[in-house]
């Protein structure tokens, strides 16, 4: 058969001679194309302008960029500092050790004390490293000090985020009183409306339906004018496009004289020219350059994140607050240290077949995936294959719950509490669950479709390997998608190992029960459309698996 689109490099250039040959060569196999992988160049060759592209100003290597003095004159990379020396009062410092968090990690090191010194603060940091705790530590000090109003805003792209940043506020918070209001879509907008009255001290929110509120009940700005903080957690997203007017509205309301930004994510760019593209100041054309005066003017540019004419746009009539701080913890996207990250090159229309075969030996130290696997996450590209996979699954009995946007928001969380609790081993998701979602047990990513963007990757793998703990990723990638591994590949600077140990022969047993199952599941599926939902056609699912186990 004819290869693939695999001889597409790094840039994504069509190849012309040889030296450019994919990694990736296909051969035929039973069931359709397979892969073999080629011997390739030096991965570091293949990342040397991508690389130089990731260092700070003038080349030098991610860290931190302190545009005023240090603000302790401690070490960011000393692994002995604790919280106490960060200036962490006492008693979060015991919240802290009850909940068995014992040392900072690096970005908590450099952003607090920055933070609580009242500067600005921008954070790039790996996923899993902590950044939430750097910006809710620092809020709730200083909350305890001047507890009146809506004492900080959240922001973040996701529902399924802000819940959780809502639950860490109210943990590390335990004894305190701070009262956190929770406002994303899909619950009551008017108890939510009524709880933001009430003039919560912390308000989570996405920033949609925190500004729909605003605009539907004028009344509730003048909540916010006690505001000190805004956080945006996944900056990147919050400052898409996406989200502009959503965000210019909040911008309006939200005071921008005694204002402290604090900027998080794993993917903000390293450098300060980066930085001003993602806030649109880099962007082609008029609307980018419009875009760019206008969060400019709004205050959403932190001092120092610009050069120095943006800066002074960005920061004025904000008093004499010390210049930002931006740290940056690595080369972004940045991947754990102790991700092991494996593909299985496998024909599309099989795909089900070897995600069958994989997930049927979870409990099996011996099976193809080489150890046991406590939770495992898979990821679709759209939320109709995400649906089609989930009933297909359900048919065969694997228990299983499902994040995606067709699912109301109870239903989304219920699926998040049931994974967490490890009631279920198997959550199907779009990326939706891609973001700062923090479960421990998640041993195992598996990206059943490649995403389009590496970032997206990155985010997707963040999901394990937390903490310092380990994971796996593994990429089920067909014939279609090798060009995606390229450029995943050129962004990381990691290259994919082959999976070892799957038995083709043995995987293929199931292909007539598998497909069997997906026509059930797309029949399931129209069935579930006409009648407005899919949980109906899921239980109808497991009912006929849990039939076919007994007979």
């Amino acid at each position: 058969m004819n290869r693939p689109n695999a001889a597409i490099g790094p840039c994504d250039e069509p190849s012309t001679s040889s030296s450019s040959e994919p990694e990736l060569e296909v051969k035929e196999g039973r069931g359709g194309a397979h892969a073999i992988r080629r011997a390739a160049p030096d991965p570091a060759e293949k990342i040397t302008s991508s690389a130089s592209d990731d260092k700070g100003p003038e080349g030098d290597d991610p860290g931190v960029e302190d545009d005023g003095d240090n603000c302790n004159g401690l070490d960011y990379a000393d692994d002995d500092i604790t919280f106490r020396d960060l200036g962490v009062s006492e008693w979060l410092c015991g919240v802290l050790r009850d909940l068995r968090i014992d040392c900072p990690s690096e970005v908590q090191r450099a952003c607090i004390p920055a933070a609580l010194a009242g500067r600005d603060v921008v954070g790039c940091a790996a996923t899993g490293s902590g950044k939430t705790a750097a910006f809710a530590l620092p809020i709730l000090q200083l909350l305890a000090a001047d507890p009146v109003g809506i004492f900080a805003l959240v922001l973040t792209p996701t529902r399924e985020l802000a819940a959780q940043i809502a639950d860490q506020f109210e943990s590390l918070g335990v004894g305190s009183s701070v009262r956190v209001c929770l406002v994303i879509g899909g619950l009551d907008d008017q108890a939510q409306s009524r709880e933001l009255s009430r003039r919560p001290h912390v308000v989570v929110a996405t920033p949609g339906r925190l500004a729909e509120l605003v605009r539907r009940h004028r009344d509730l700005a003048d909540c916010f004018r006690p505001c000190r903080f805004l956080v945006l957690d996944e900056a990147d997203r919050v400052l898409d496009a996406t989200f502009e007017d959503d965000l210019a509205t909040l911008l309006d309301v939200v005071p921008s004289q005694d204002r402290q930004m604090l900027l998080f994510s794993a993917t903000m760019t390293q450098s300060i020219q980066e930085l001003r593209t993602v806030l649109g100041a880099g962007s082609r054309g008029k609307r980018g350059r419009k875009r760019a005066r206008r969060l400019a003017e709004q205050g959403a540019v932190p001092r120092g994140a610009a050069d120095p004419g943006e800066a002074e746009a960005a920061t004025s009539g904000r008093g004499d607050r010390p210049p930002a701080l931006f740290f940056r913890g690595a080369a972004a996207p940045t991947l754990a240290h102790g991700l092991d990250e494996r593909f299985l090159f496998v024909p599309a229309r099989v795909k089900e077949v070897y995600l069958y075969h994989l997930l049927s030996s979870m409990d099996d130290r011996r099976g193809p995936l080489g150890h046991r696997v406590r939770s495992c996450l898979v990821f679709c590209g759209t939320t109709k294959s995400c649906r089609a996979l989930e009933l297909t699954l359900a048919e065969l009995g694997i228990p299983l719950a499902s994040l995606h946007s067709a699912k109301s928001q109870r239903e989304r969380l219920a699926a998040l509490t049931d994974f967490r609790g490890r009631r279920v081993p198997v959550l199907v998701a779009t990326d939706v669950a891609g973001r700062g979602l923090d479960v421990p047990t998640v041993d195992l990513v598996i990206h059943a479709d490649l995403p389009r963007l590496p970032s997206d990757y990155v985010h997707r793998c963040g999901r394990t390997a937390r903490a310092g703990r380990g994971g796996r990723s593994l990429a089920l990638v067909g014939q279609h998608e090798v060009a995606l591994v390229h450029s995943i590949e050129s962004v990381t600077g990691r290259r994919m190992e082959p999976l070892e140990g799957v038995n083709e022969e043995a995987a293929m047993k199931g292909i007539t029960r598998v497909f069997a199952a997906r026509r059930a599941a797309i029949l399931a599926l129209a069935e579930a459309d006409d009648q407005g939902g899919v949980g109906a056609a899921r239980a109808q699912a497991r009912a006929r698996a849990r039939s076919r186990k007994g007979a």
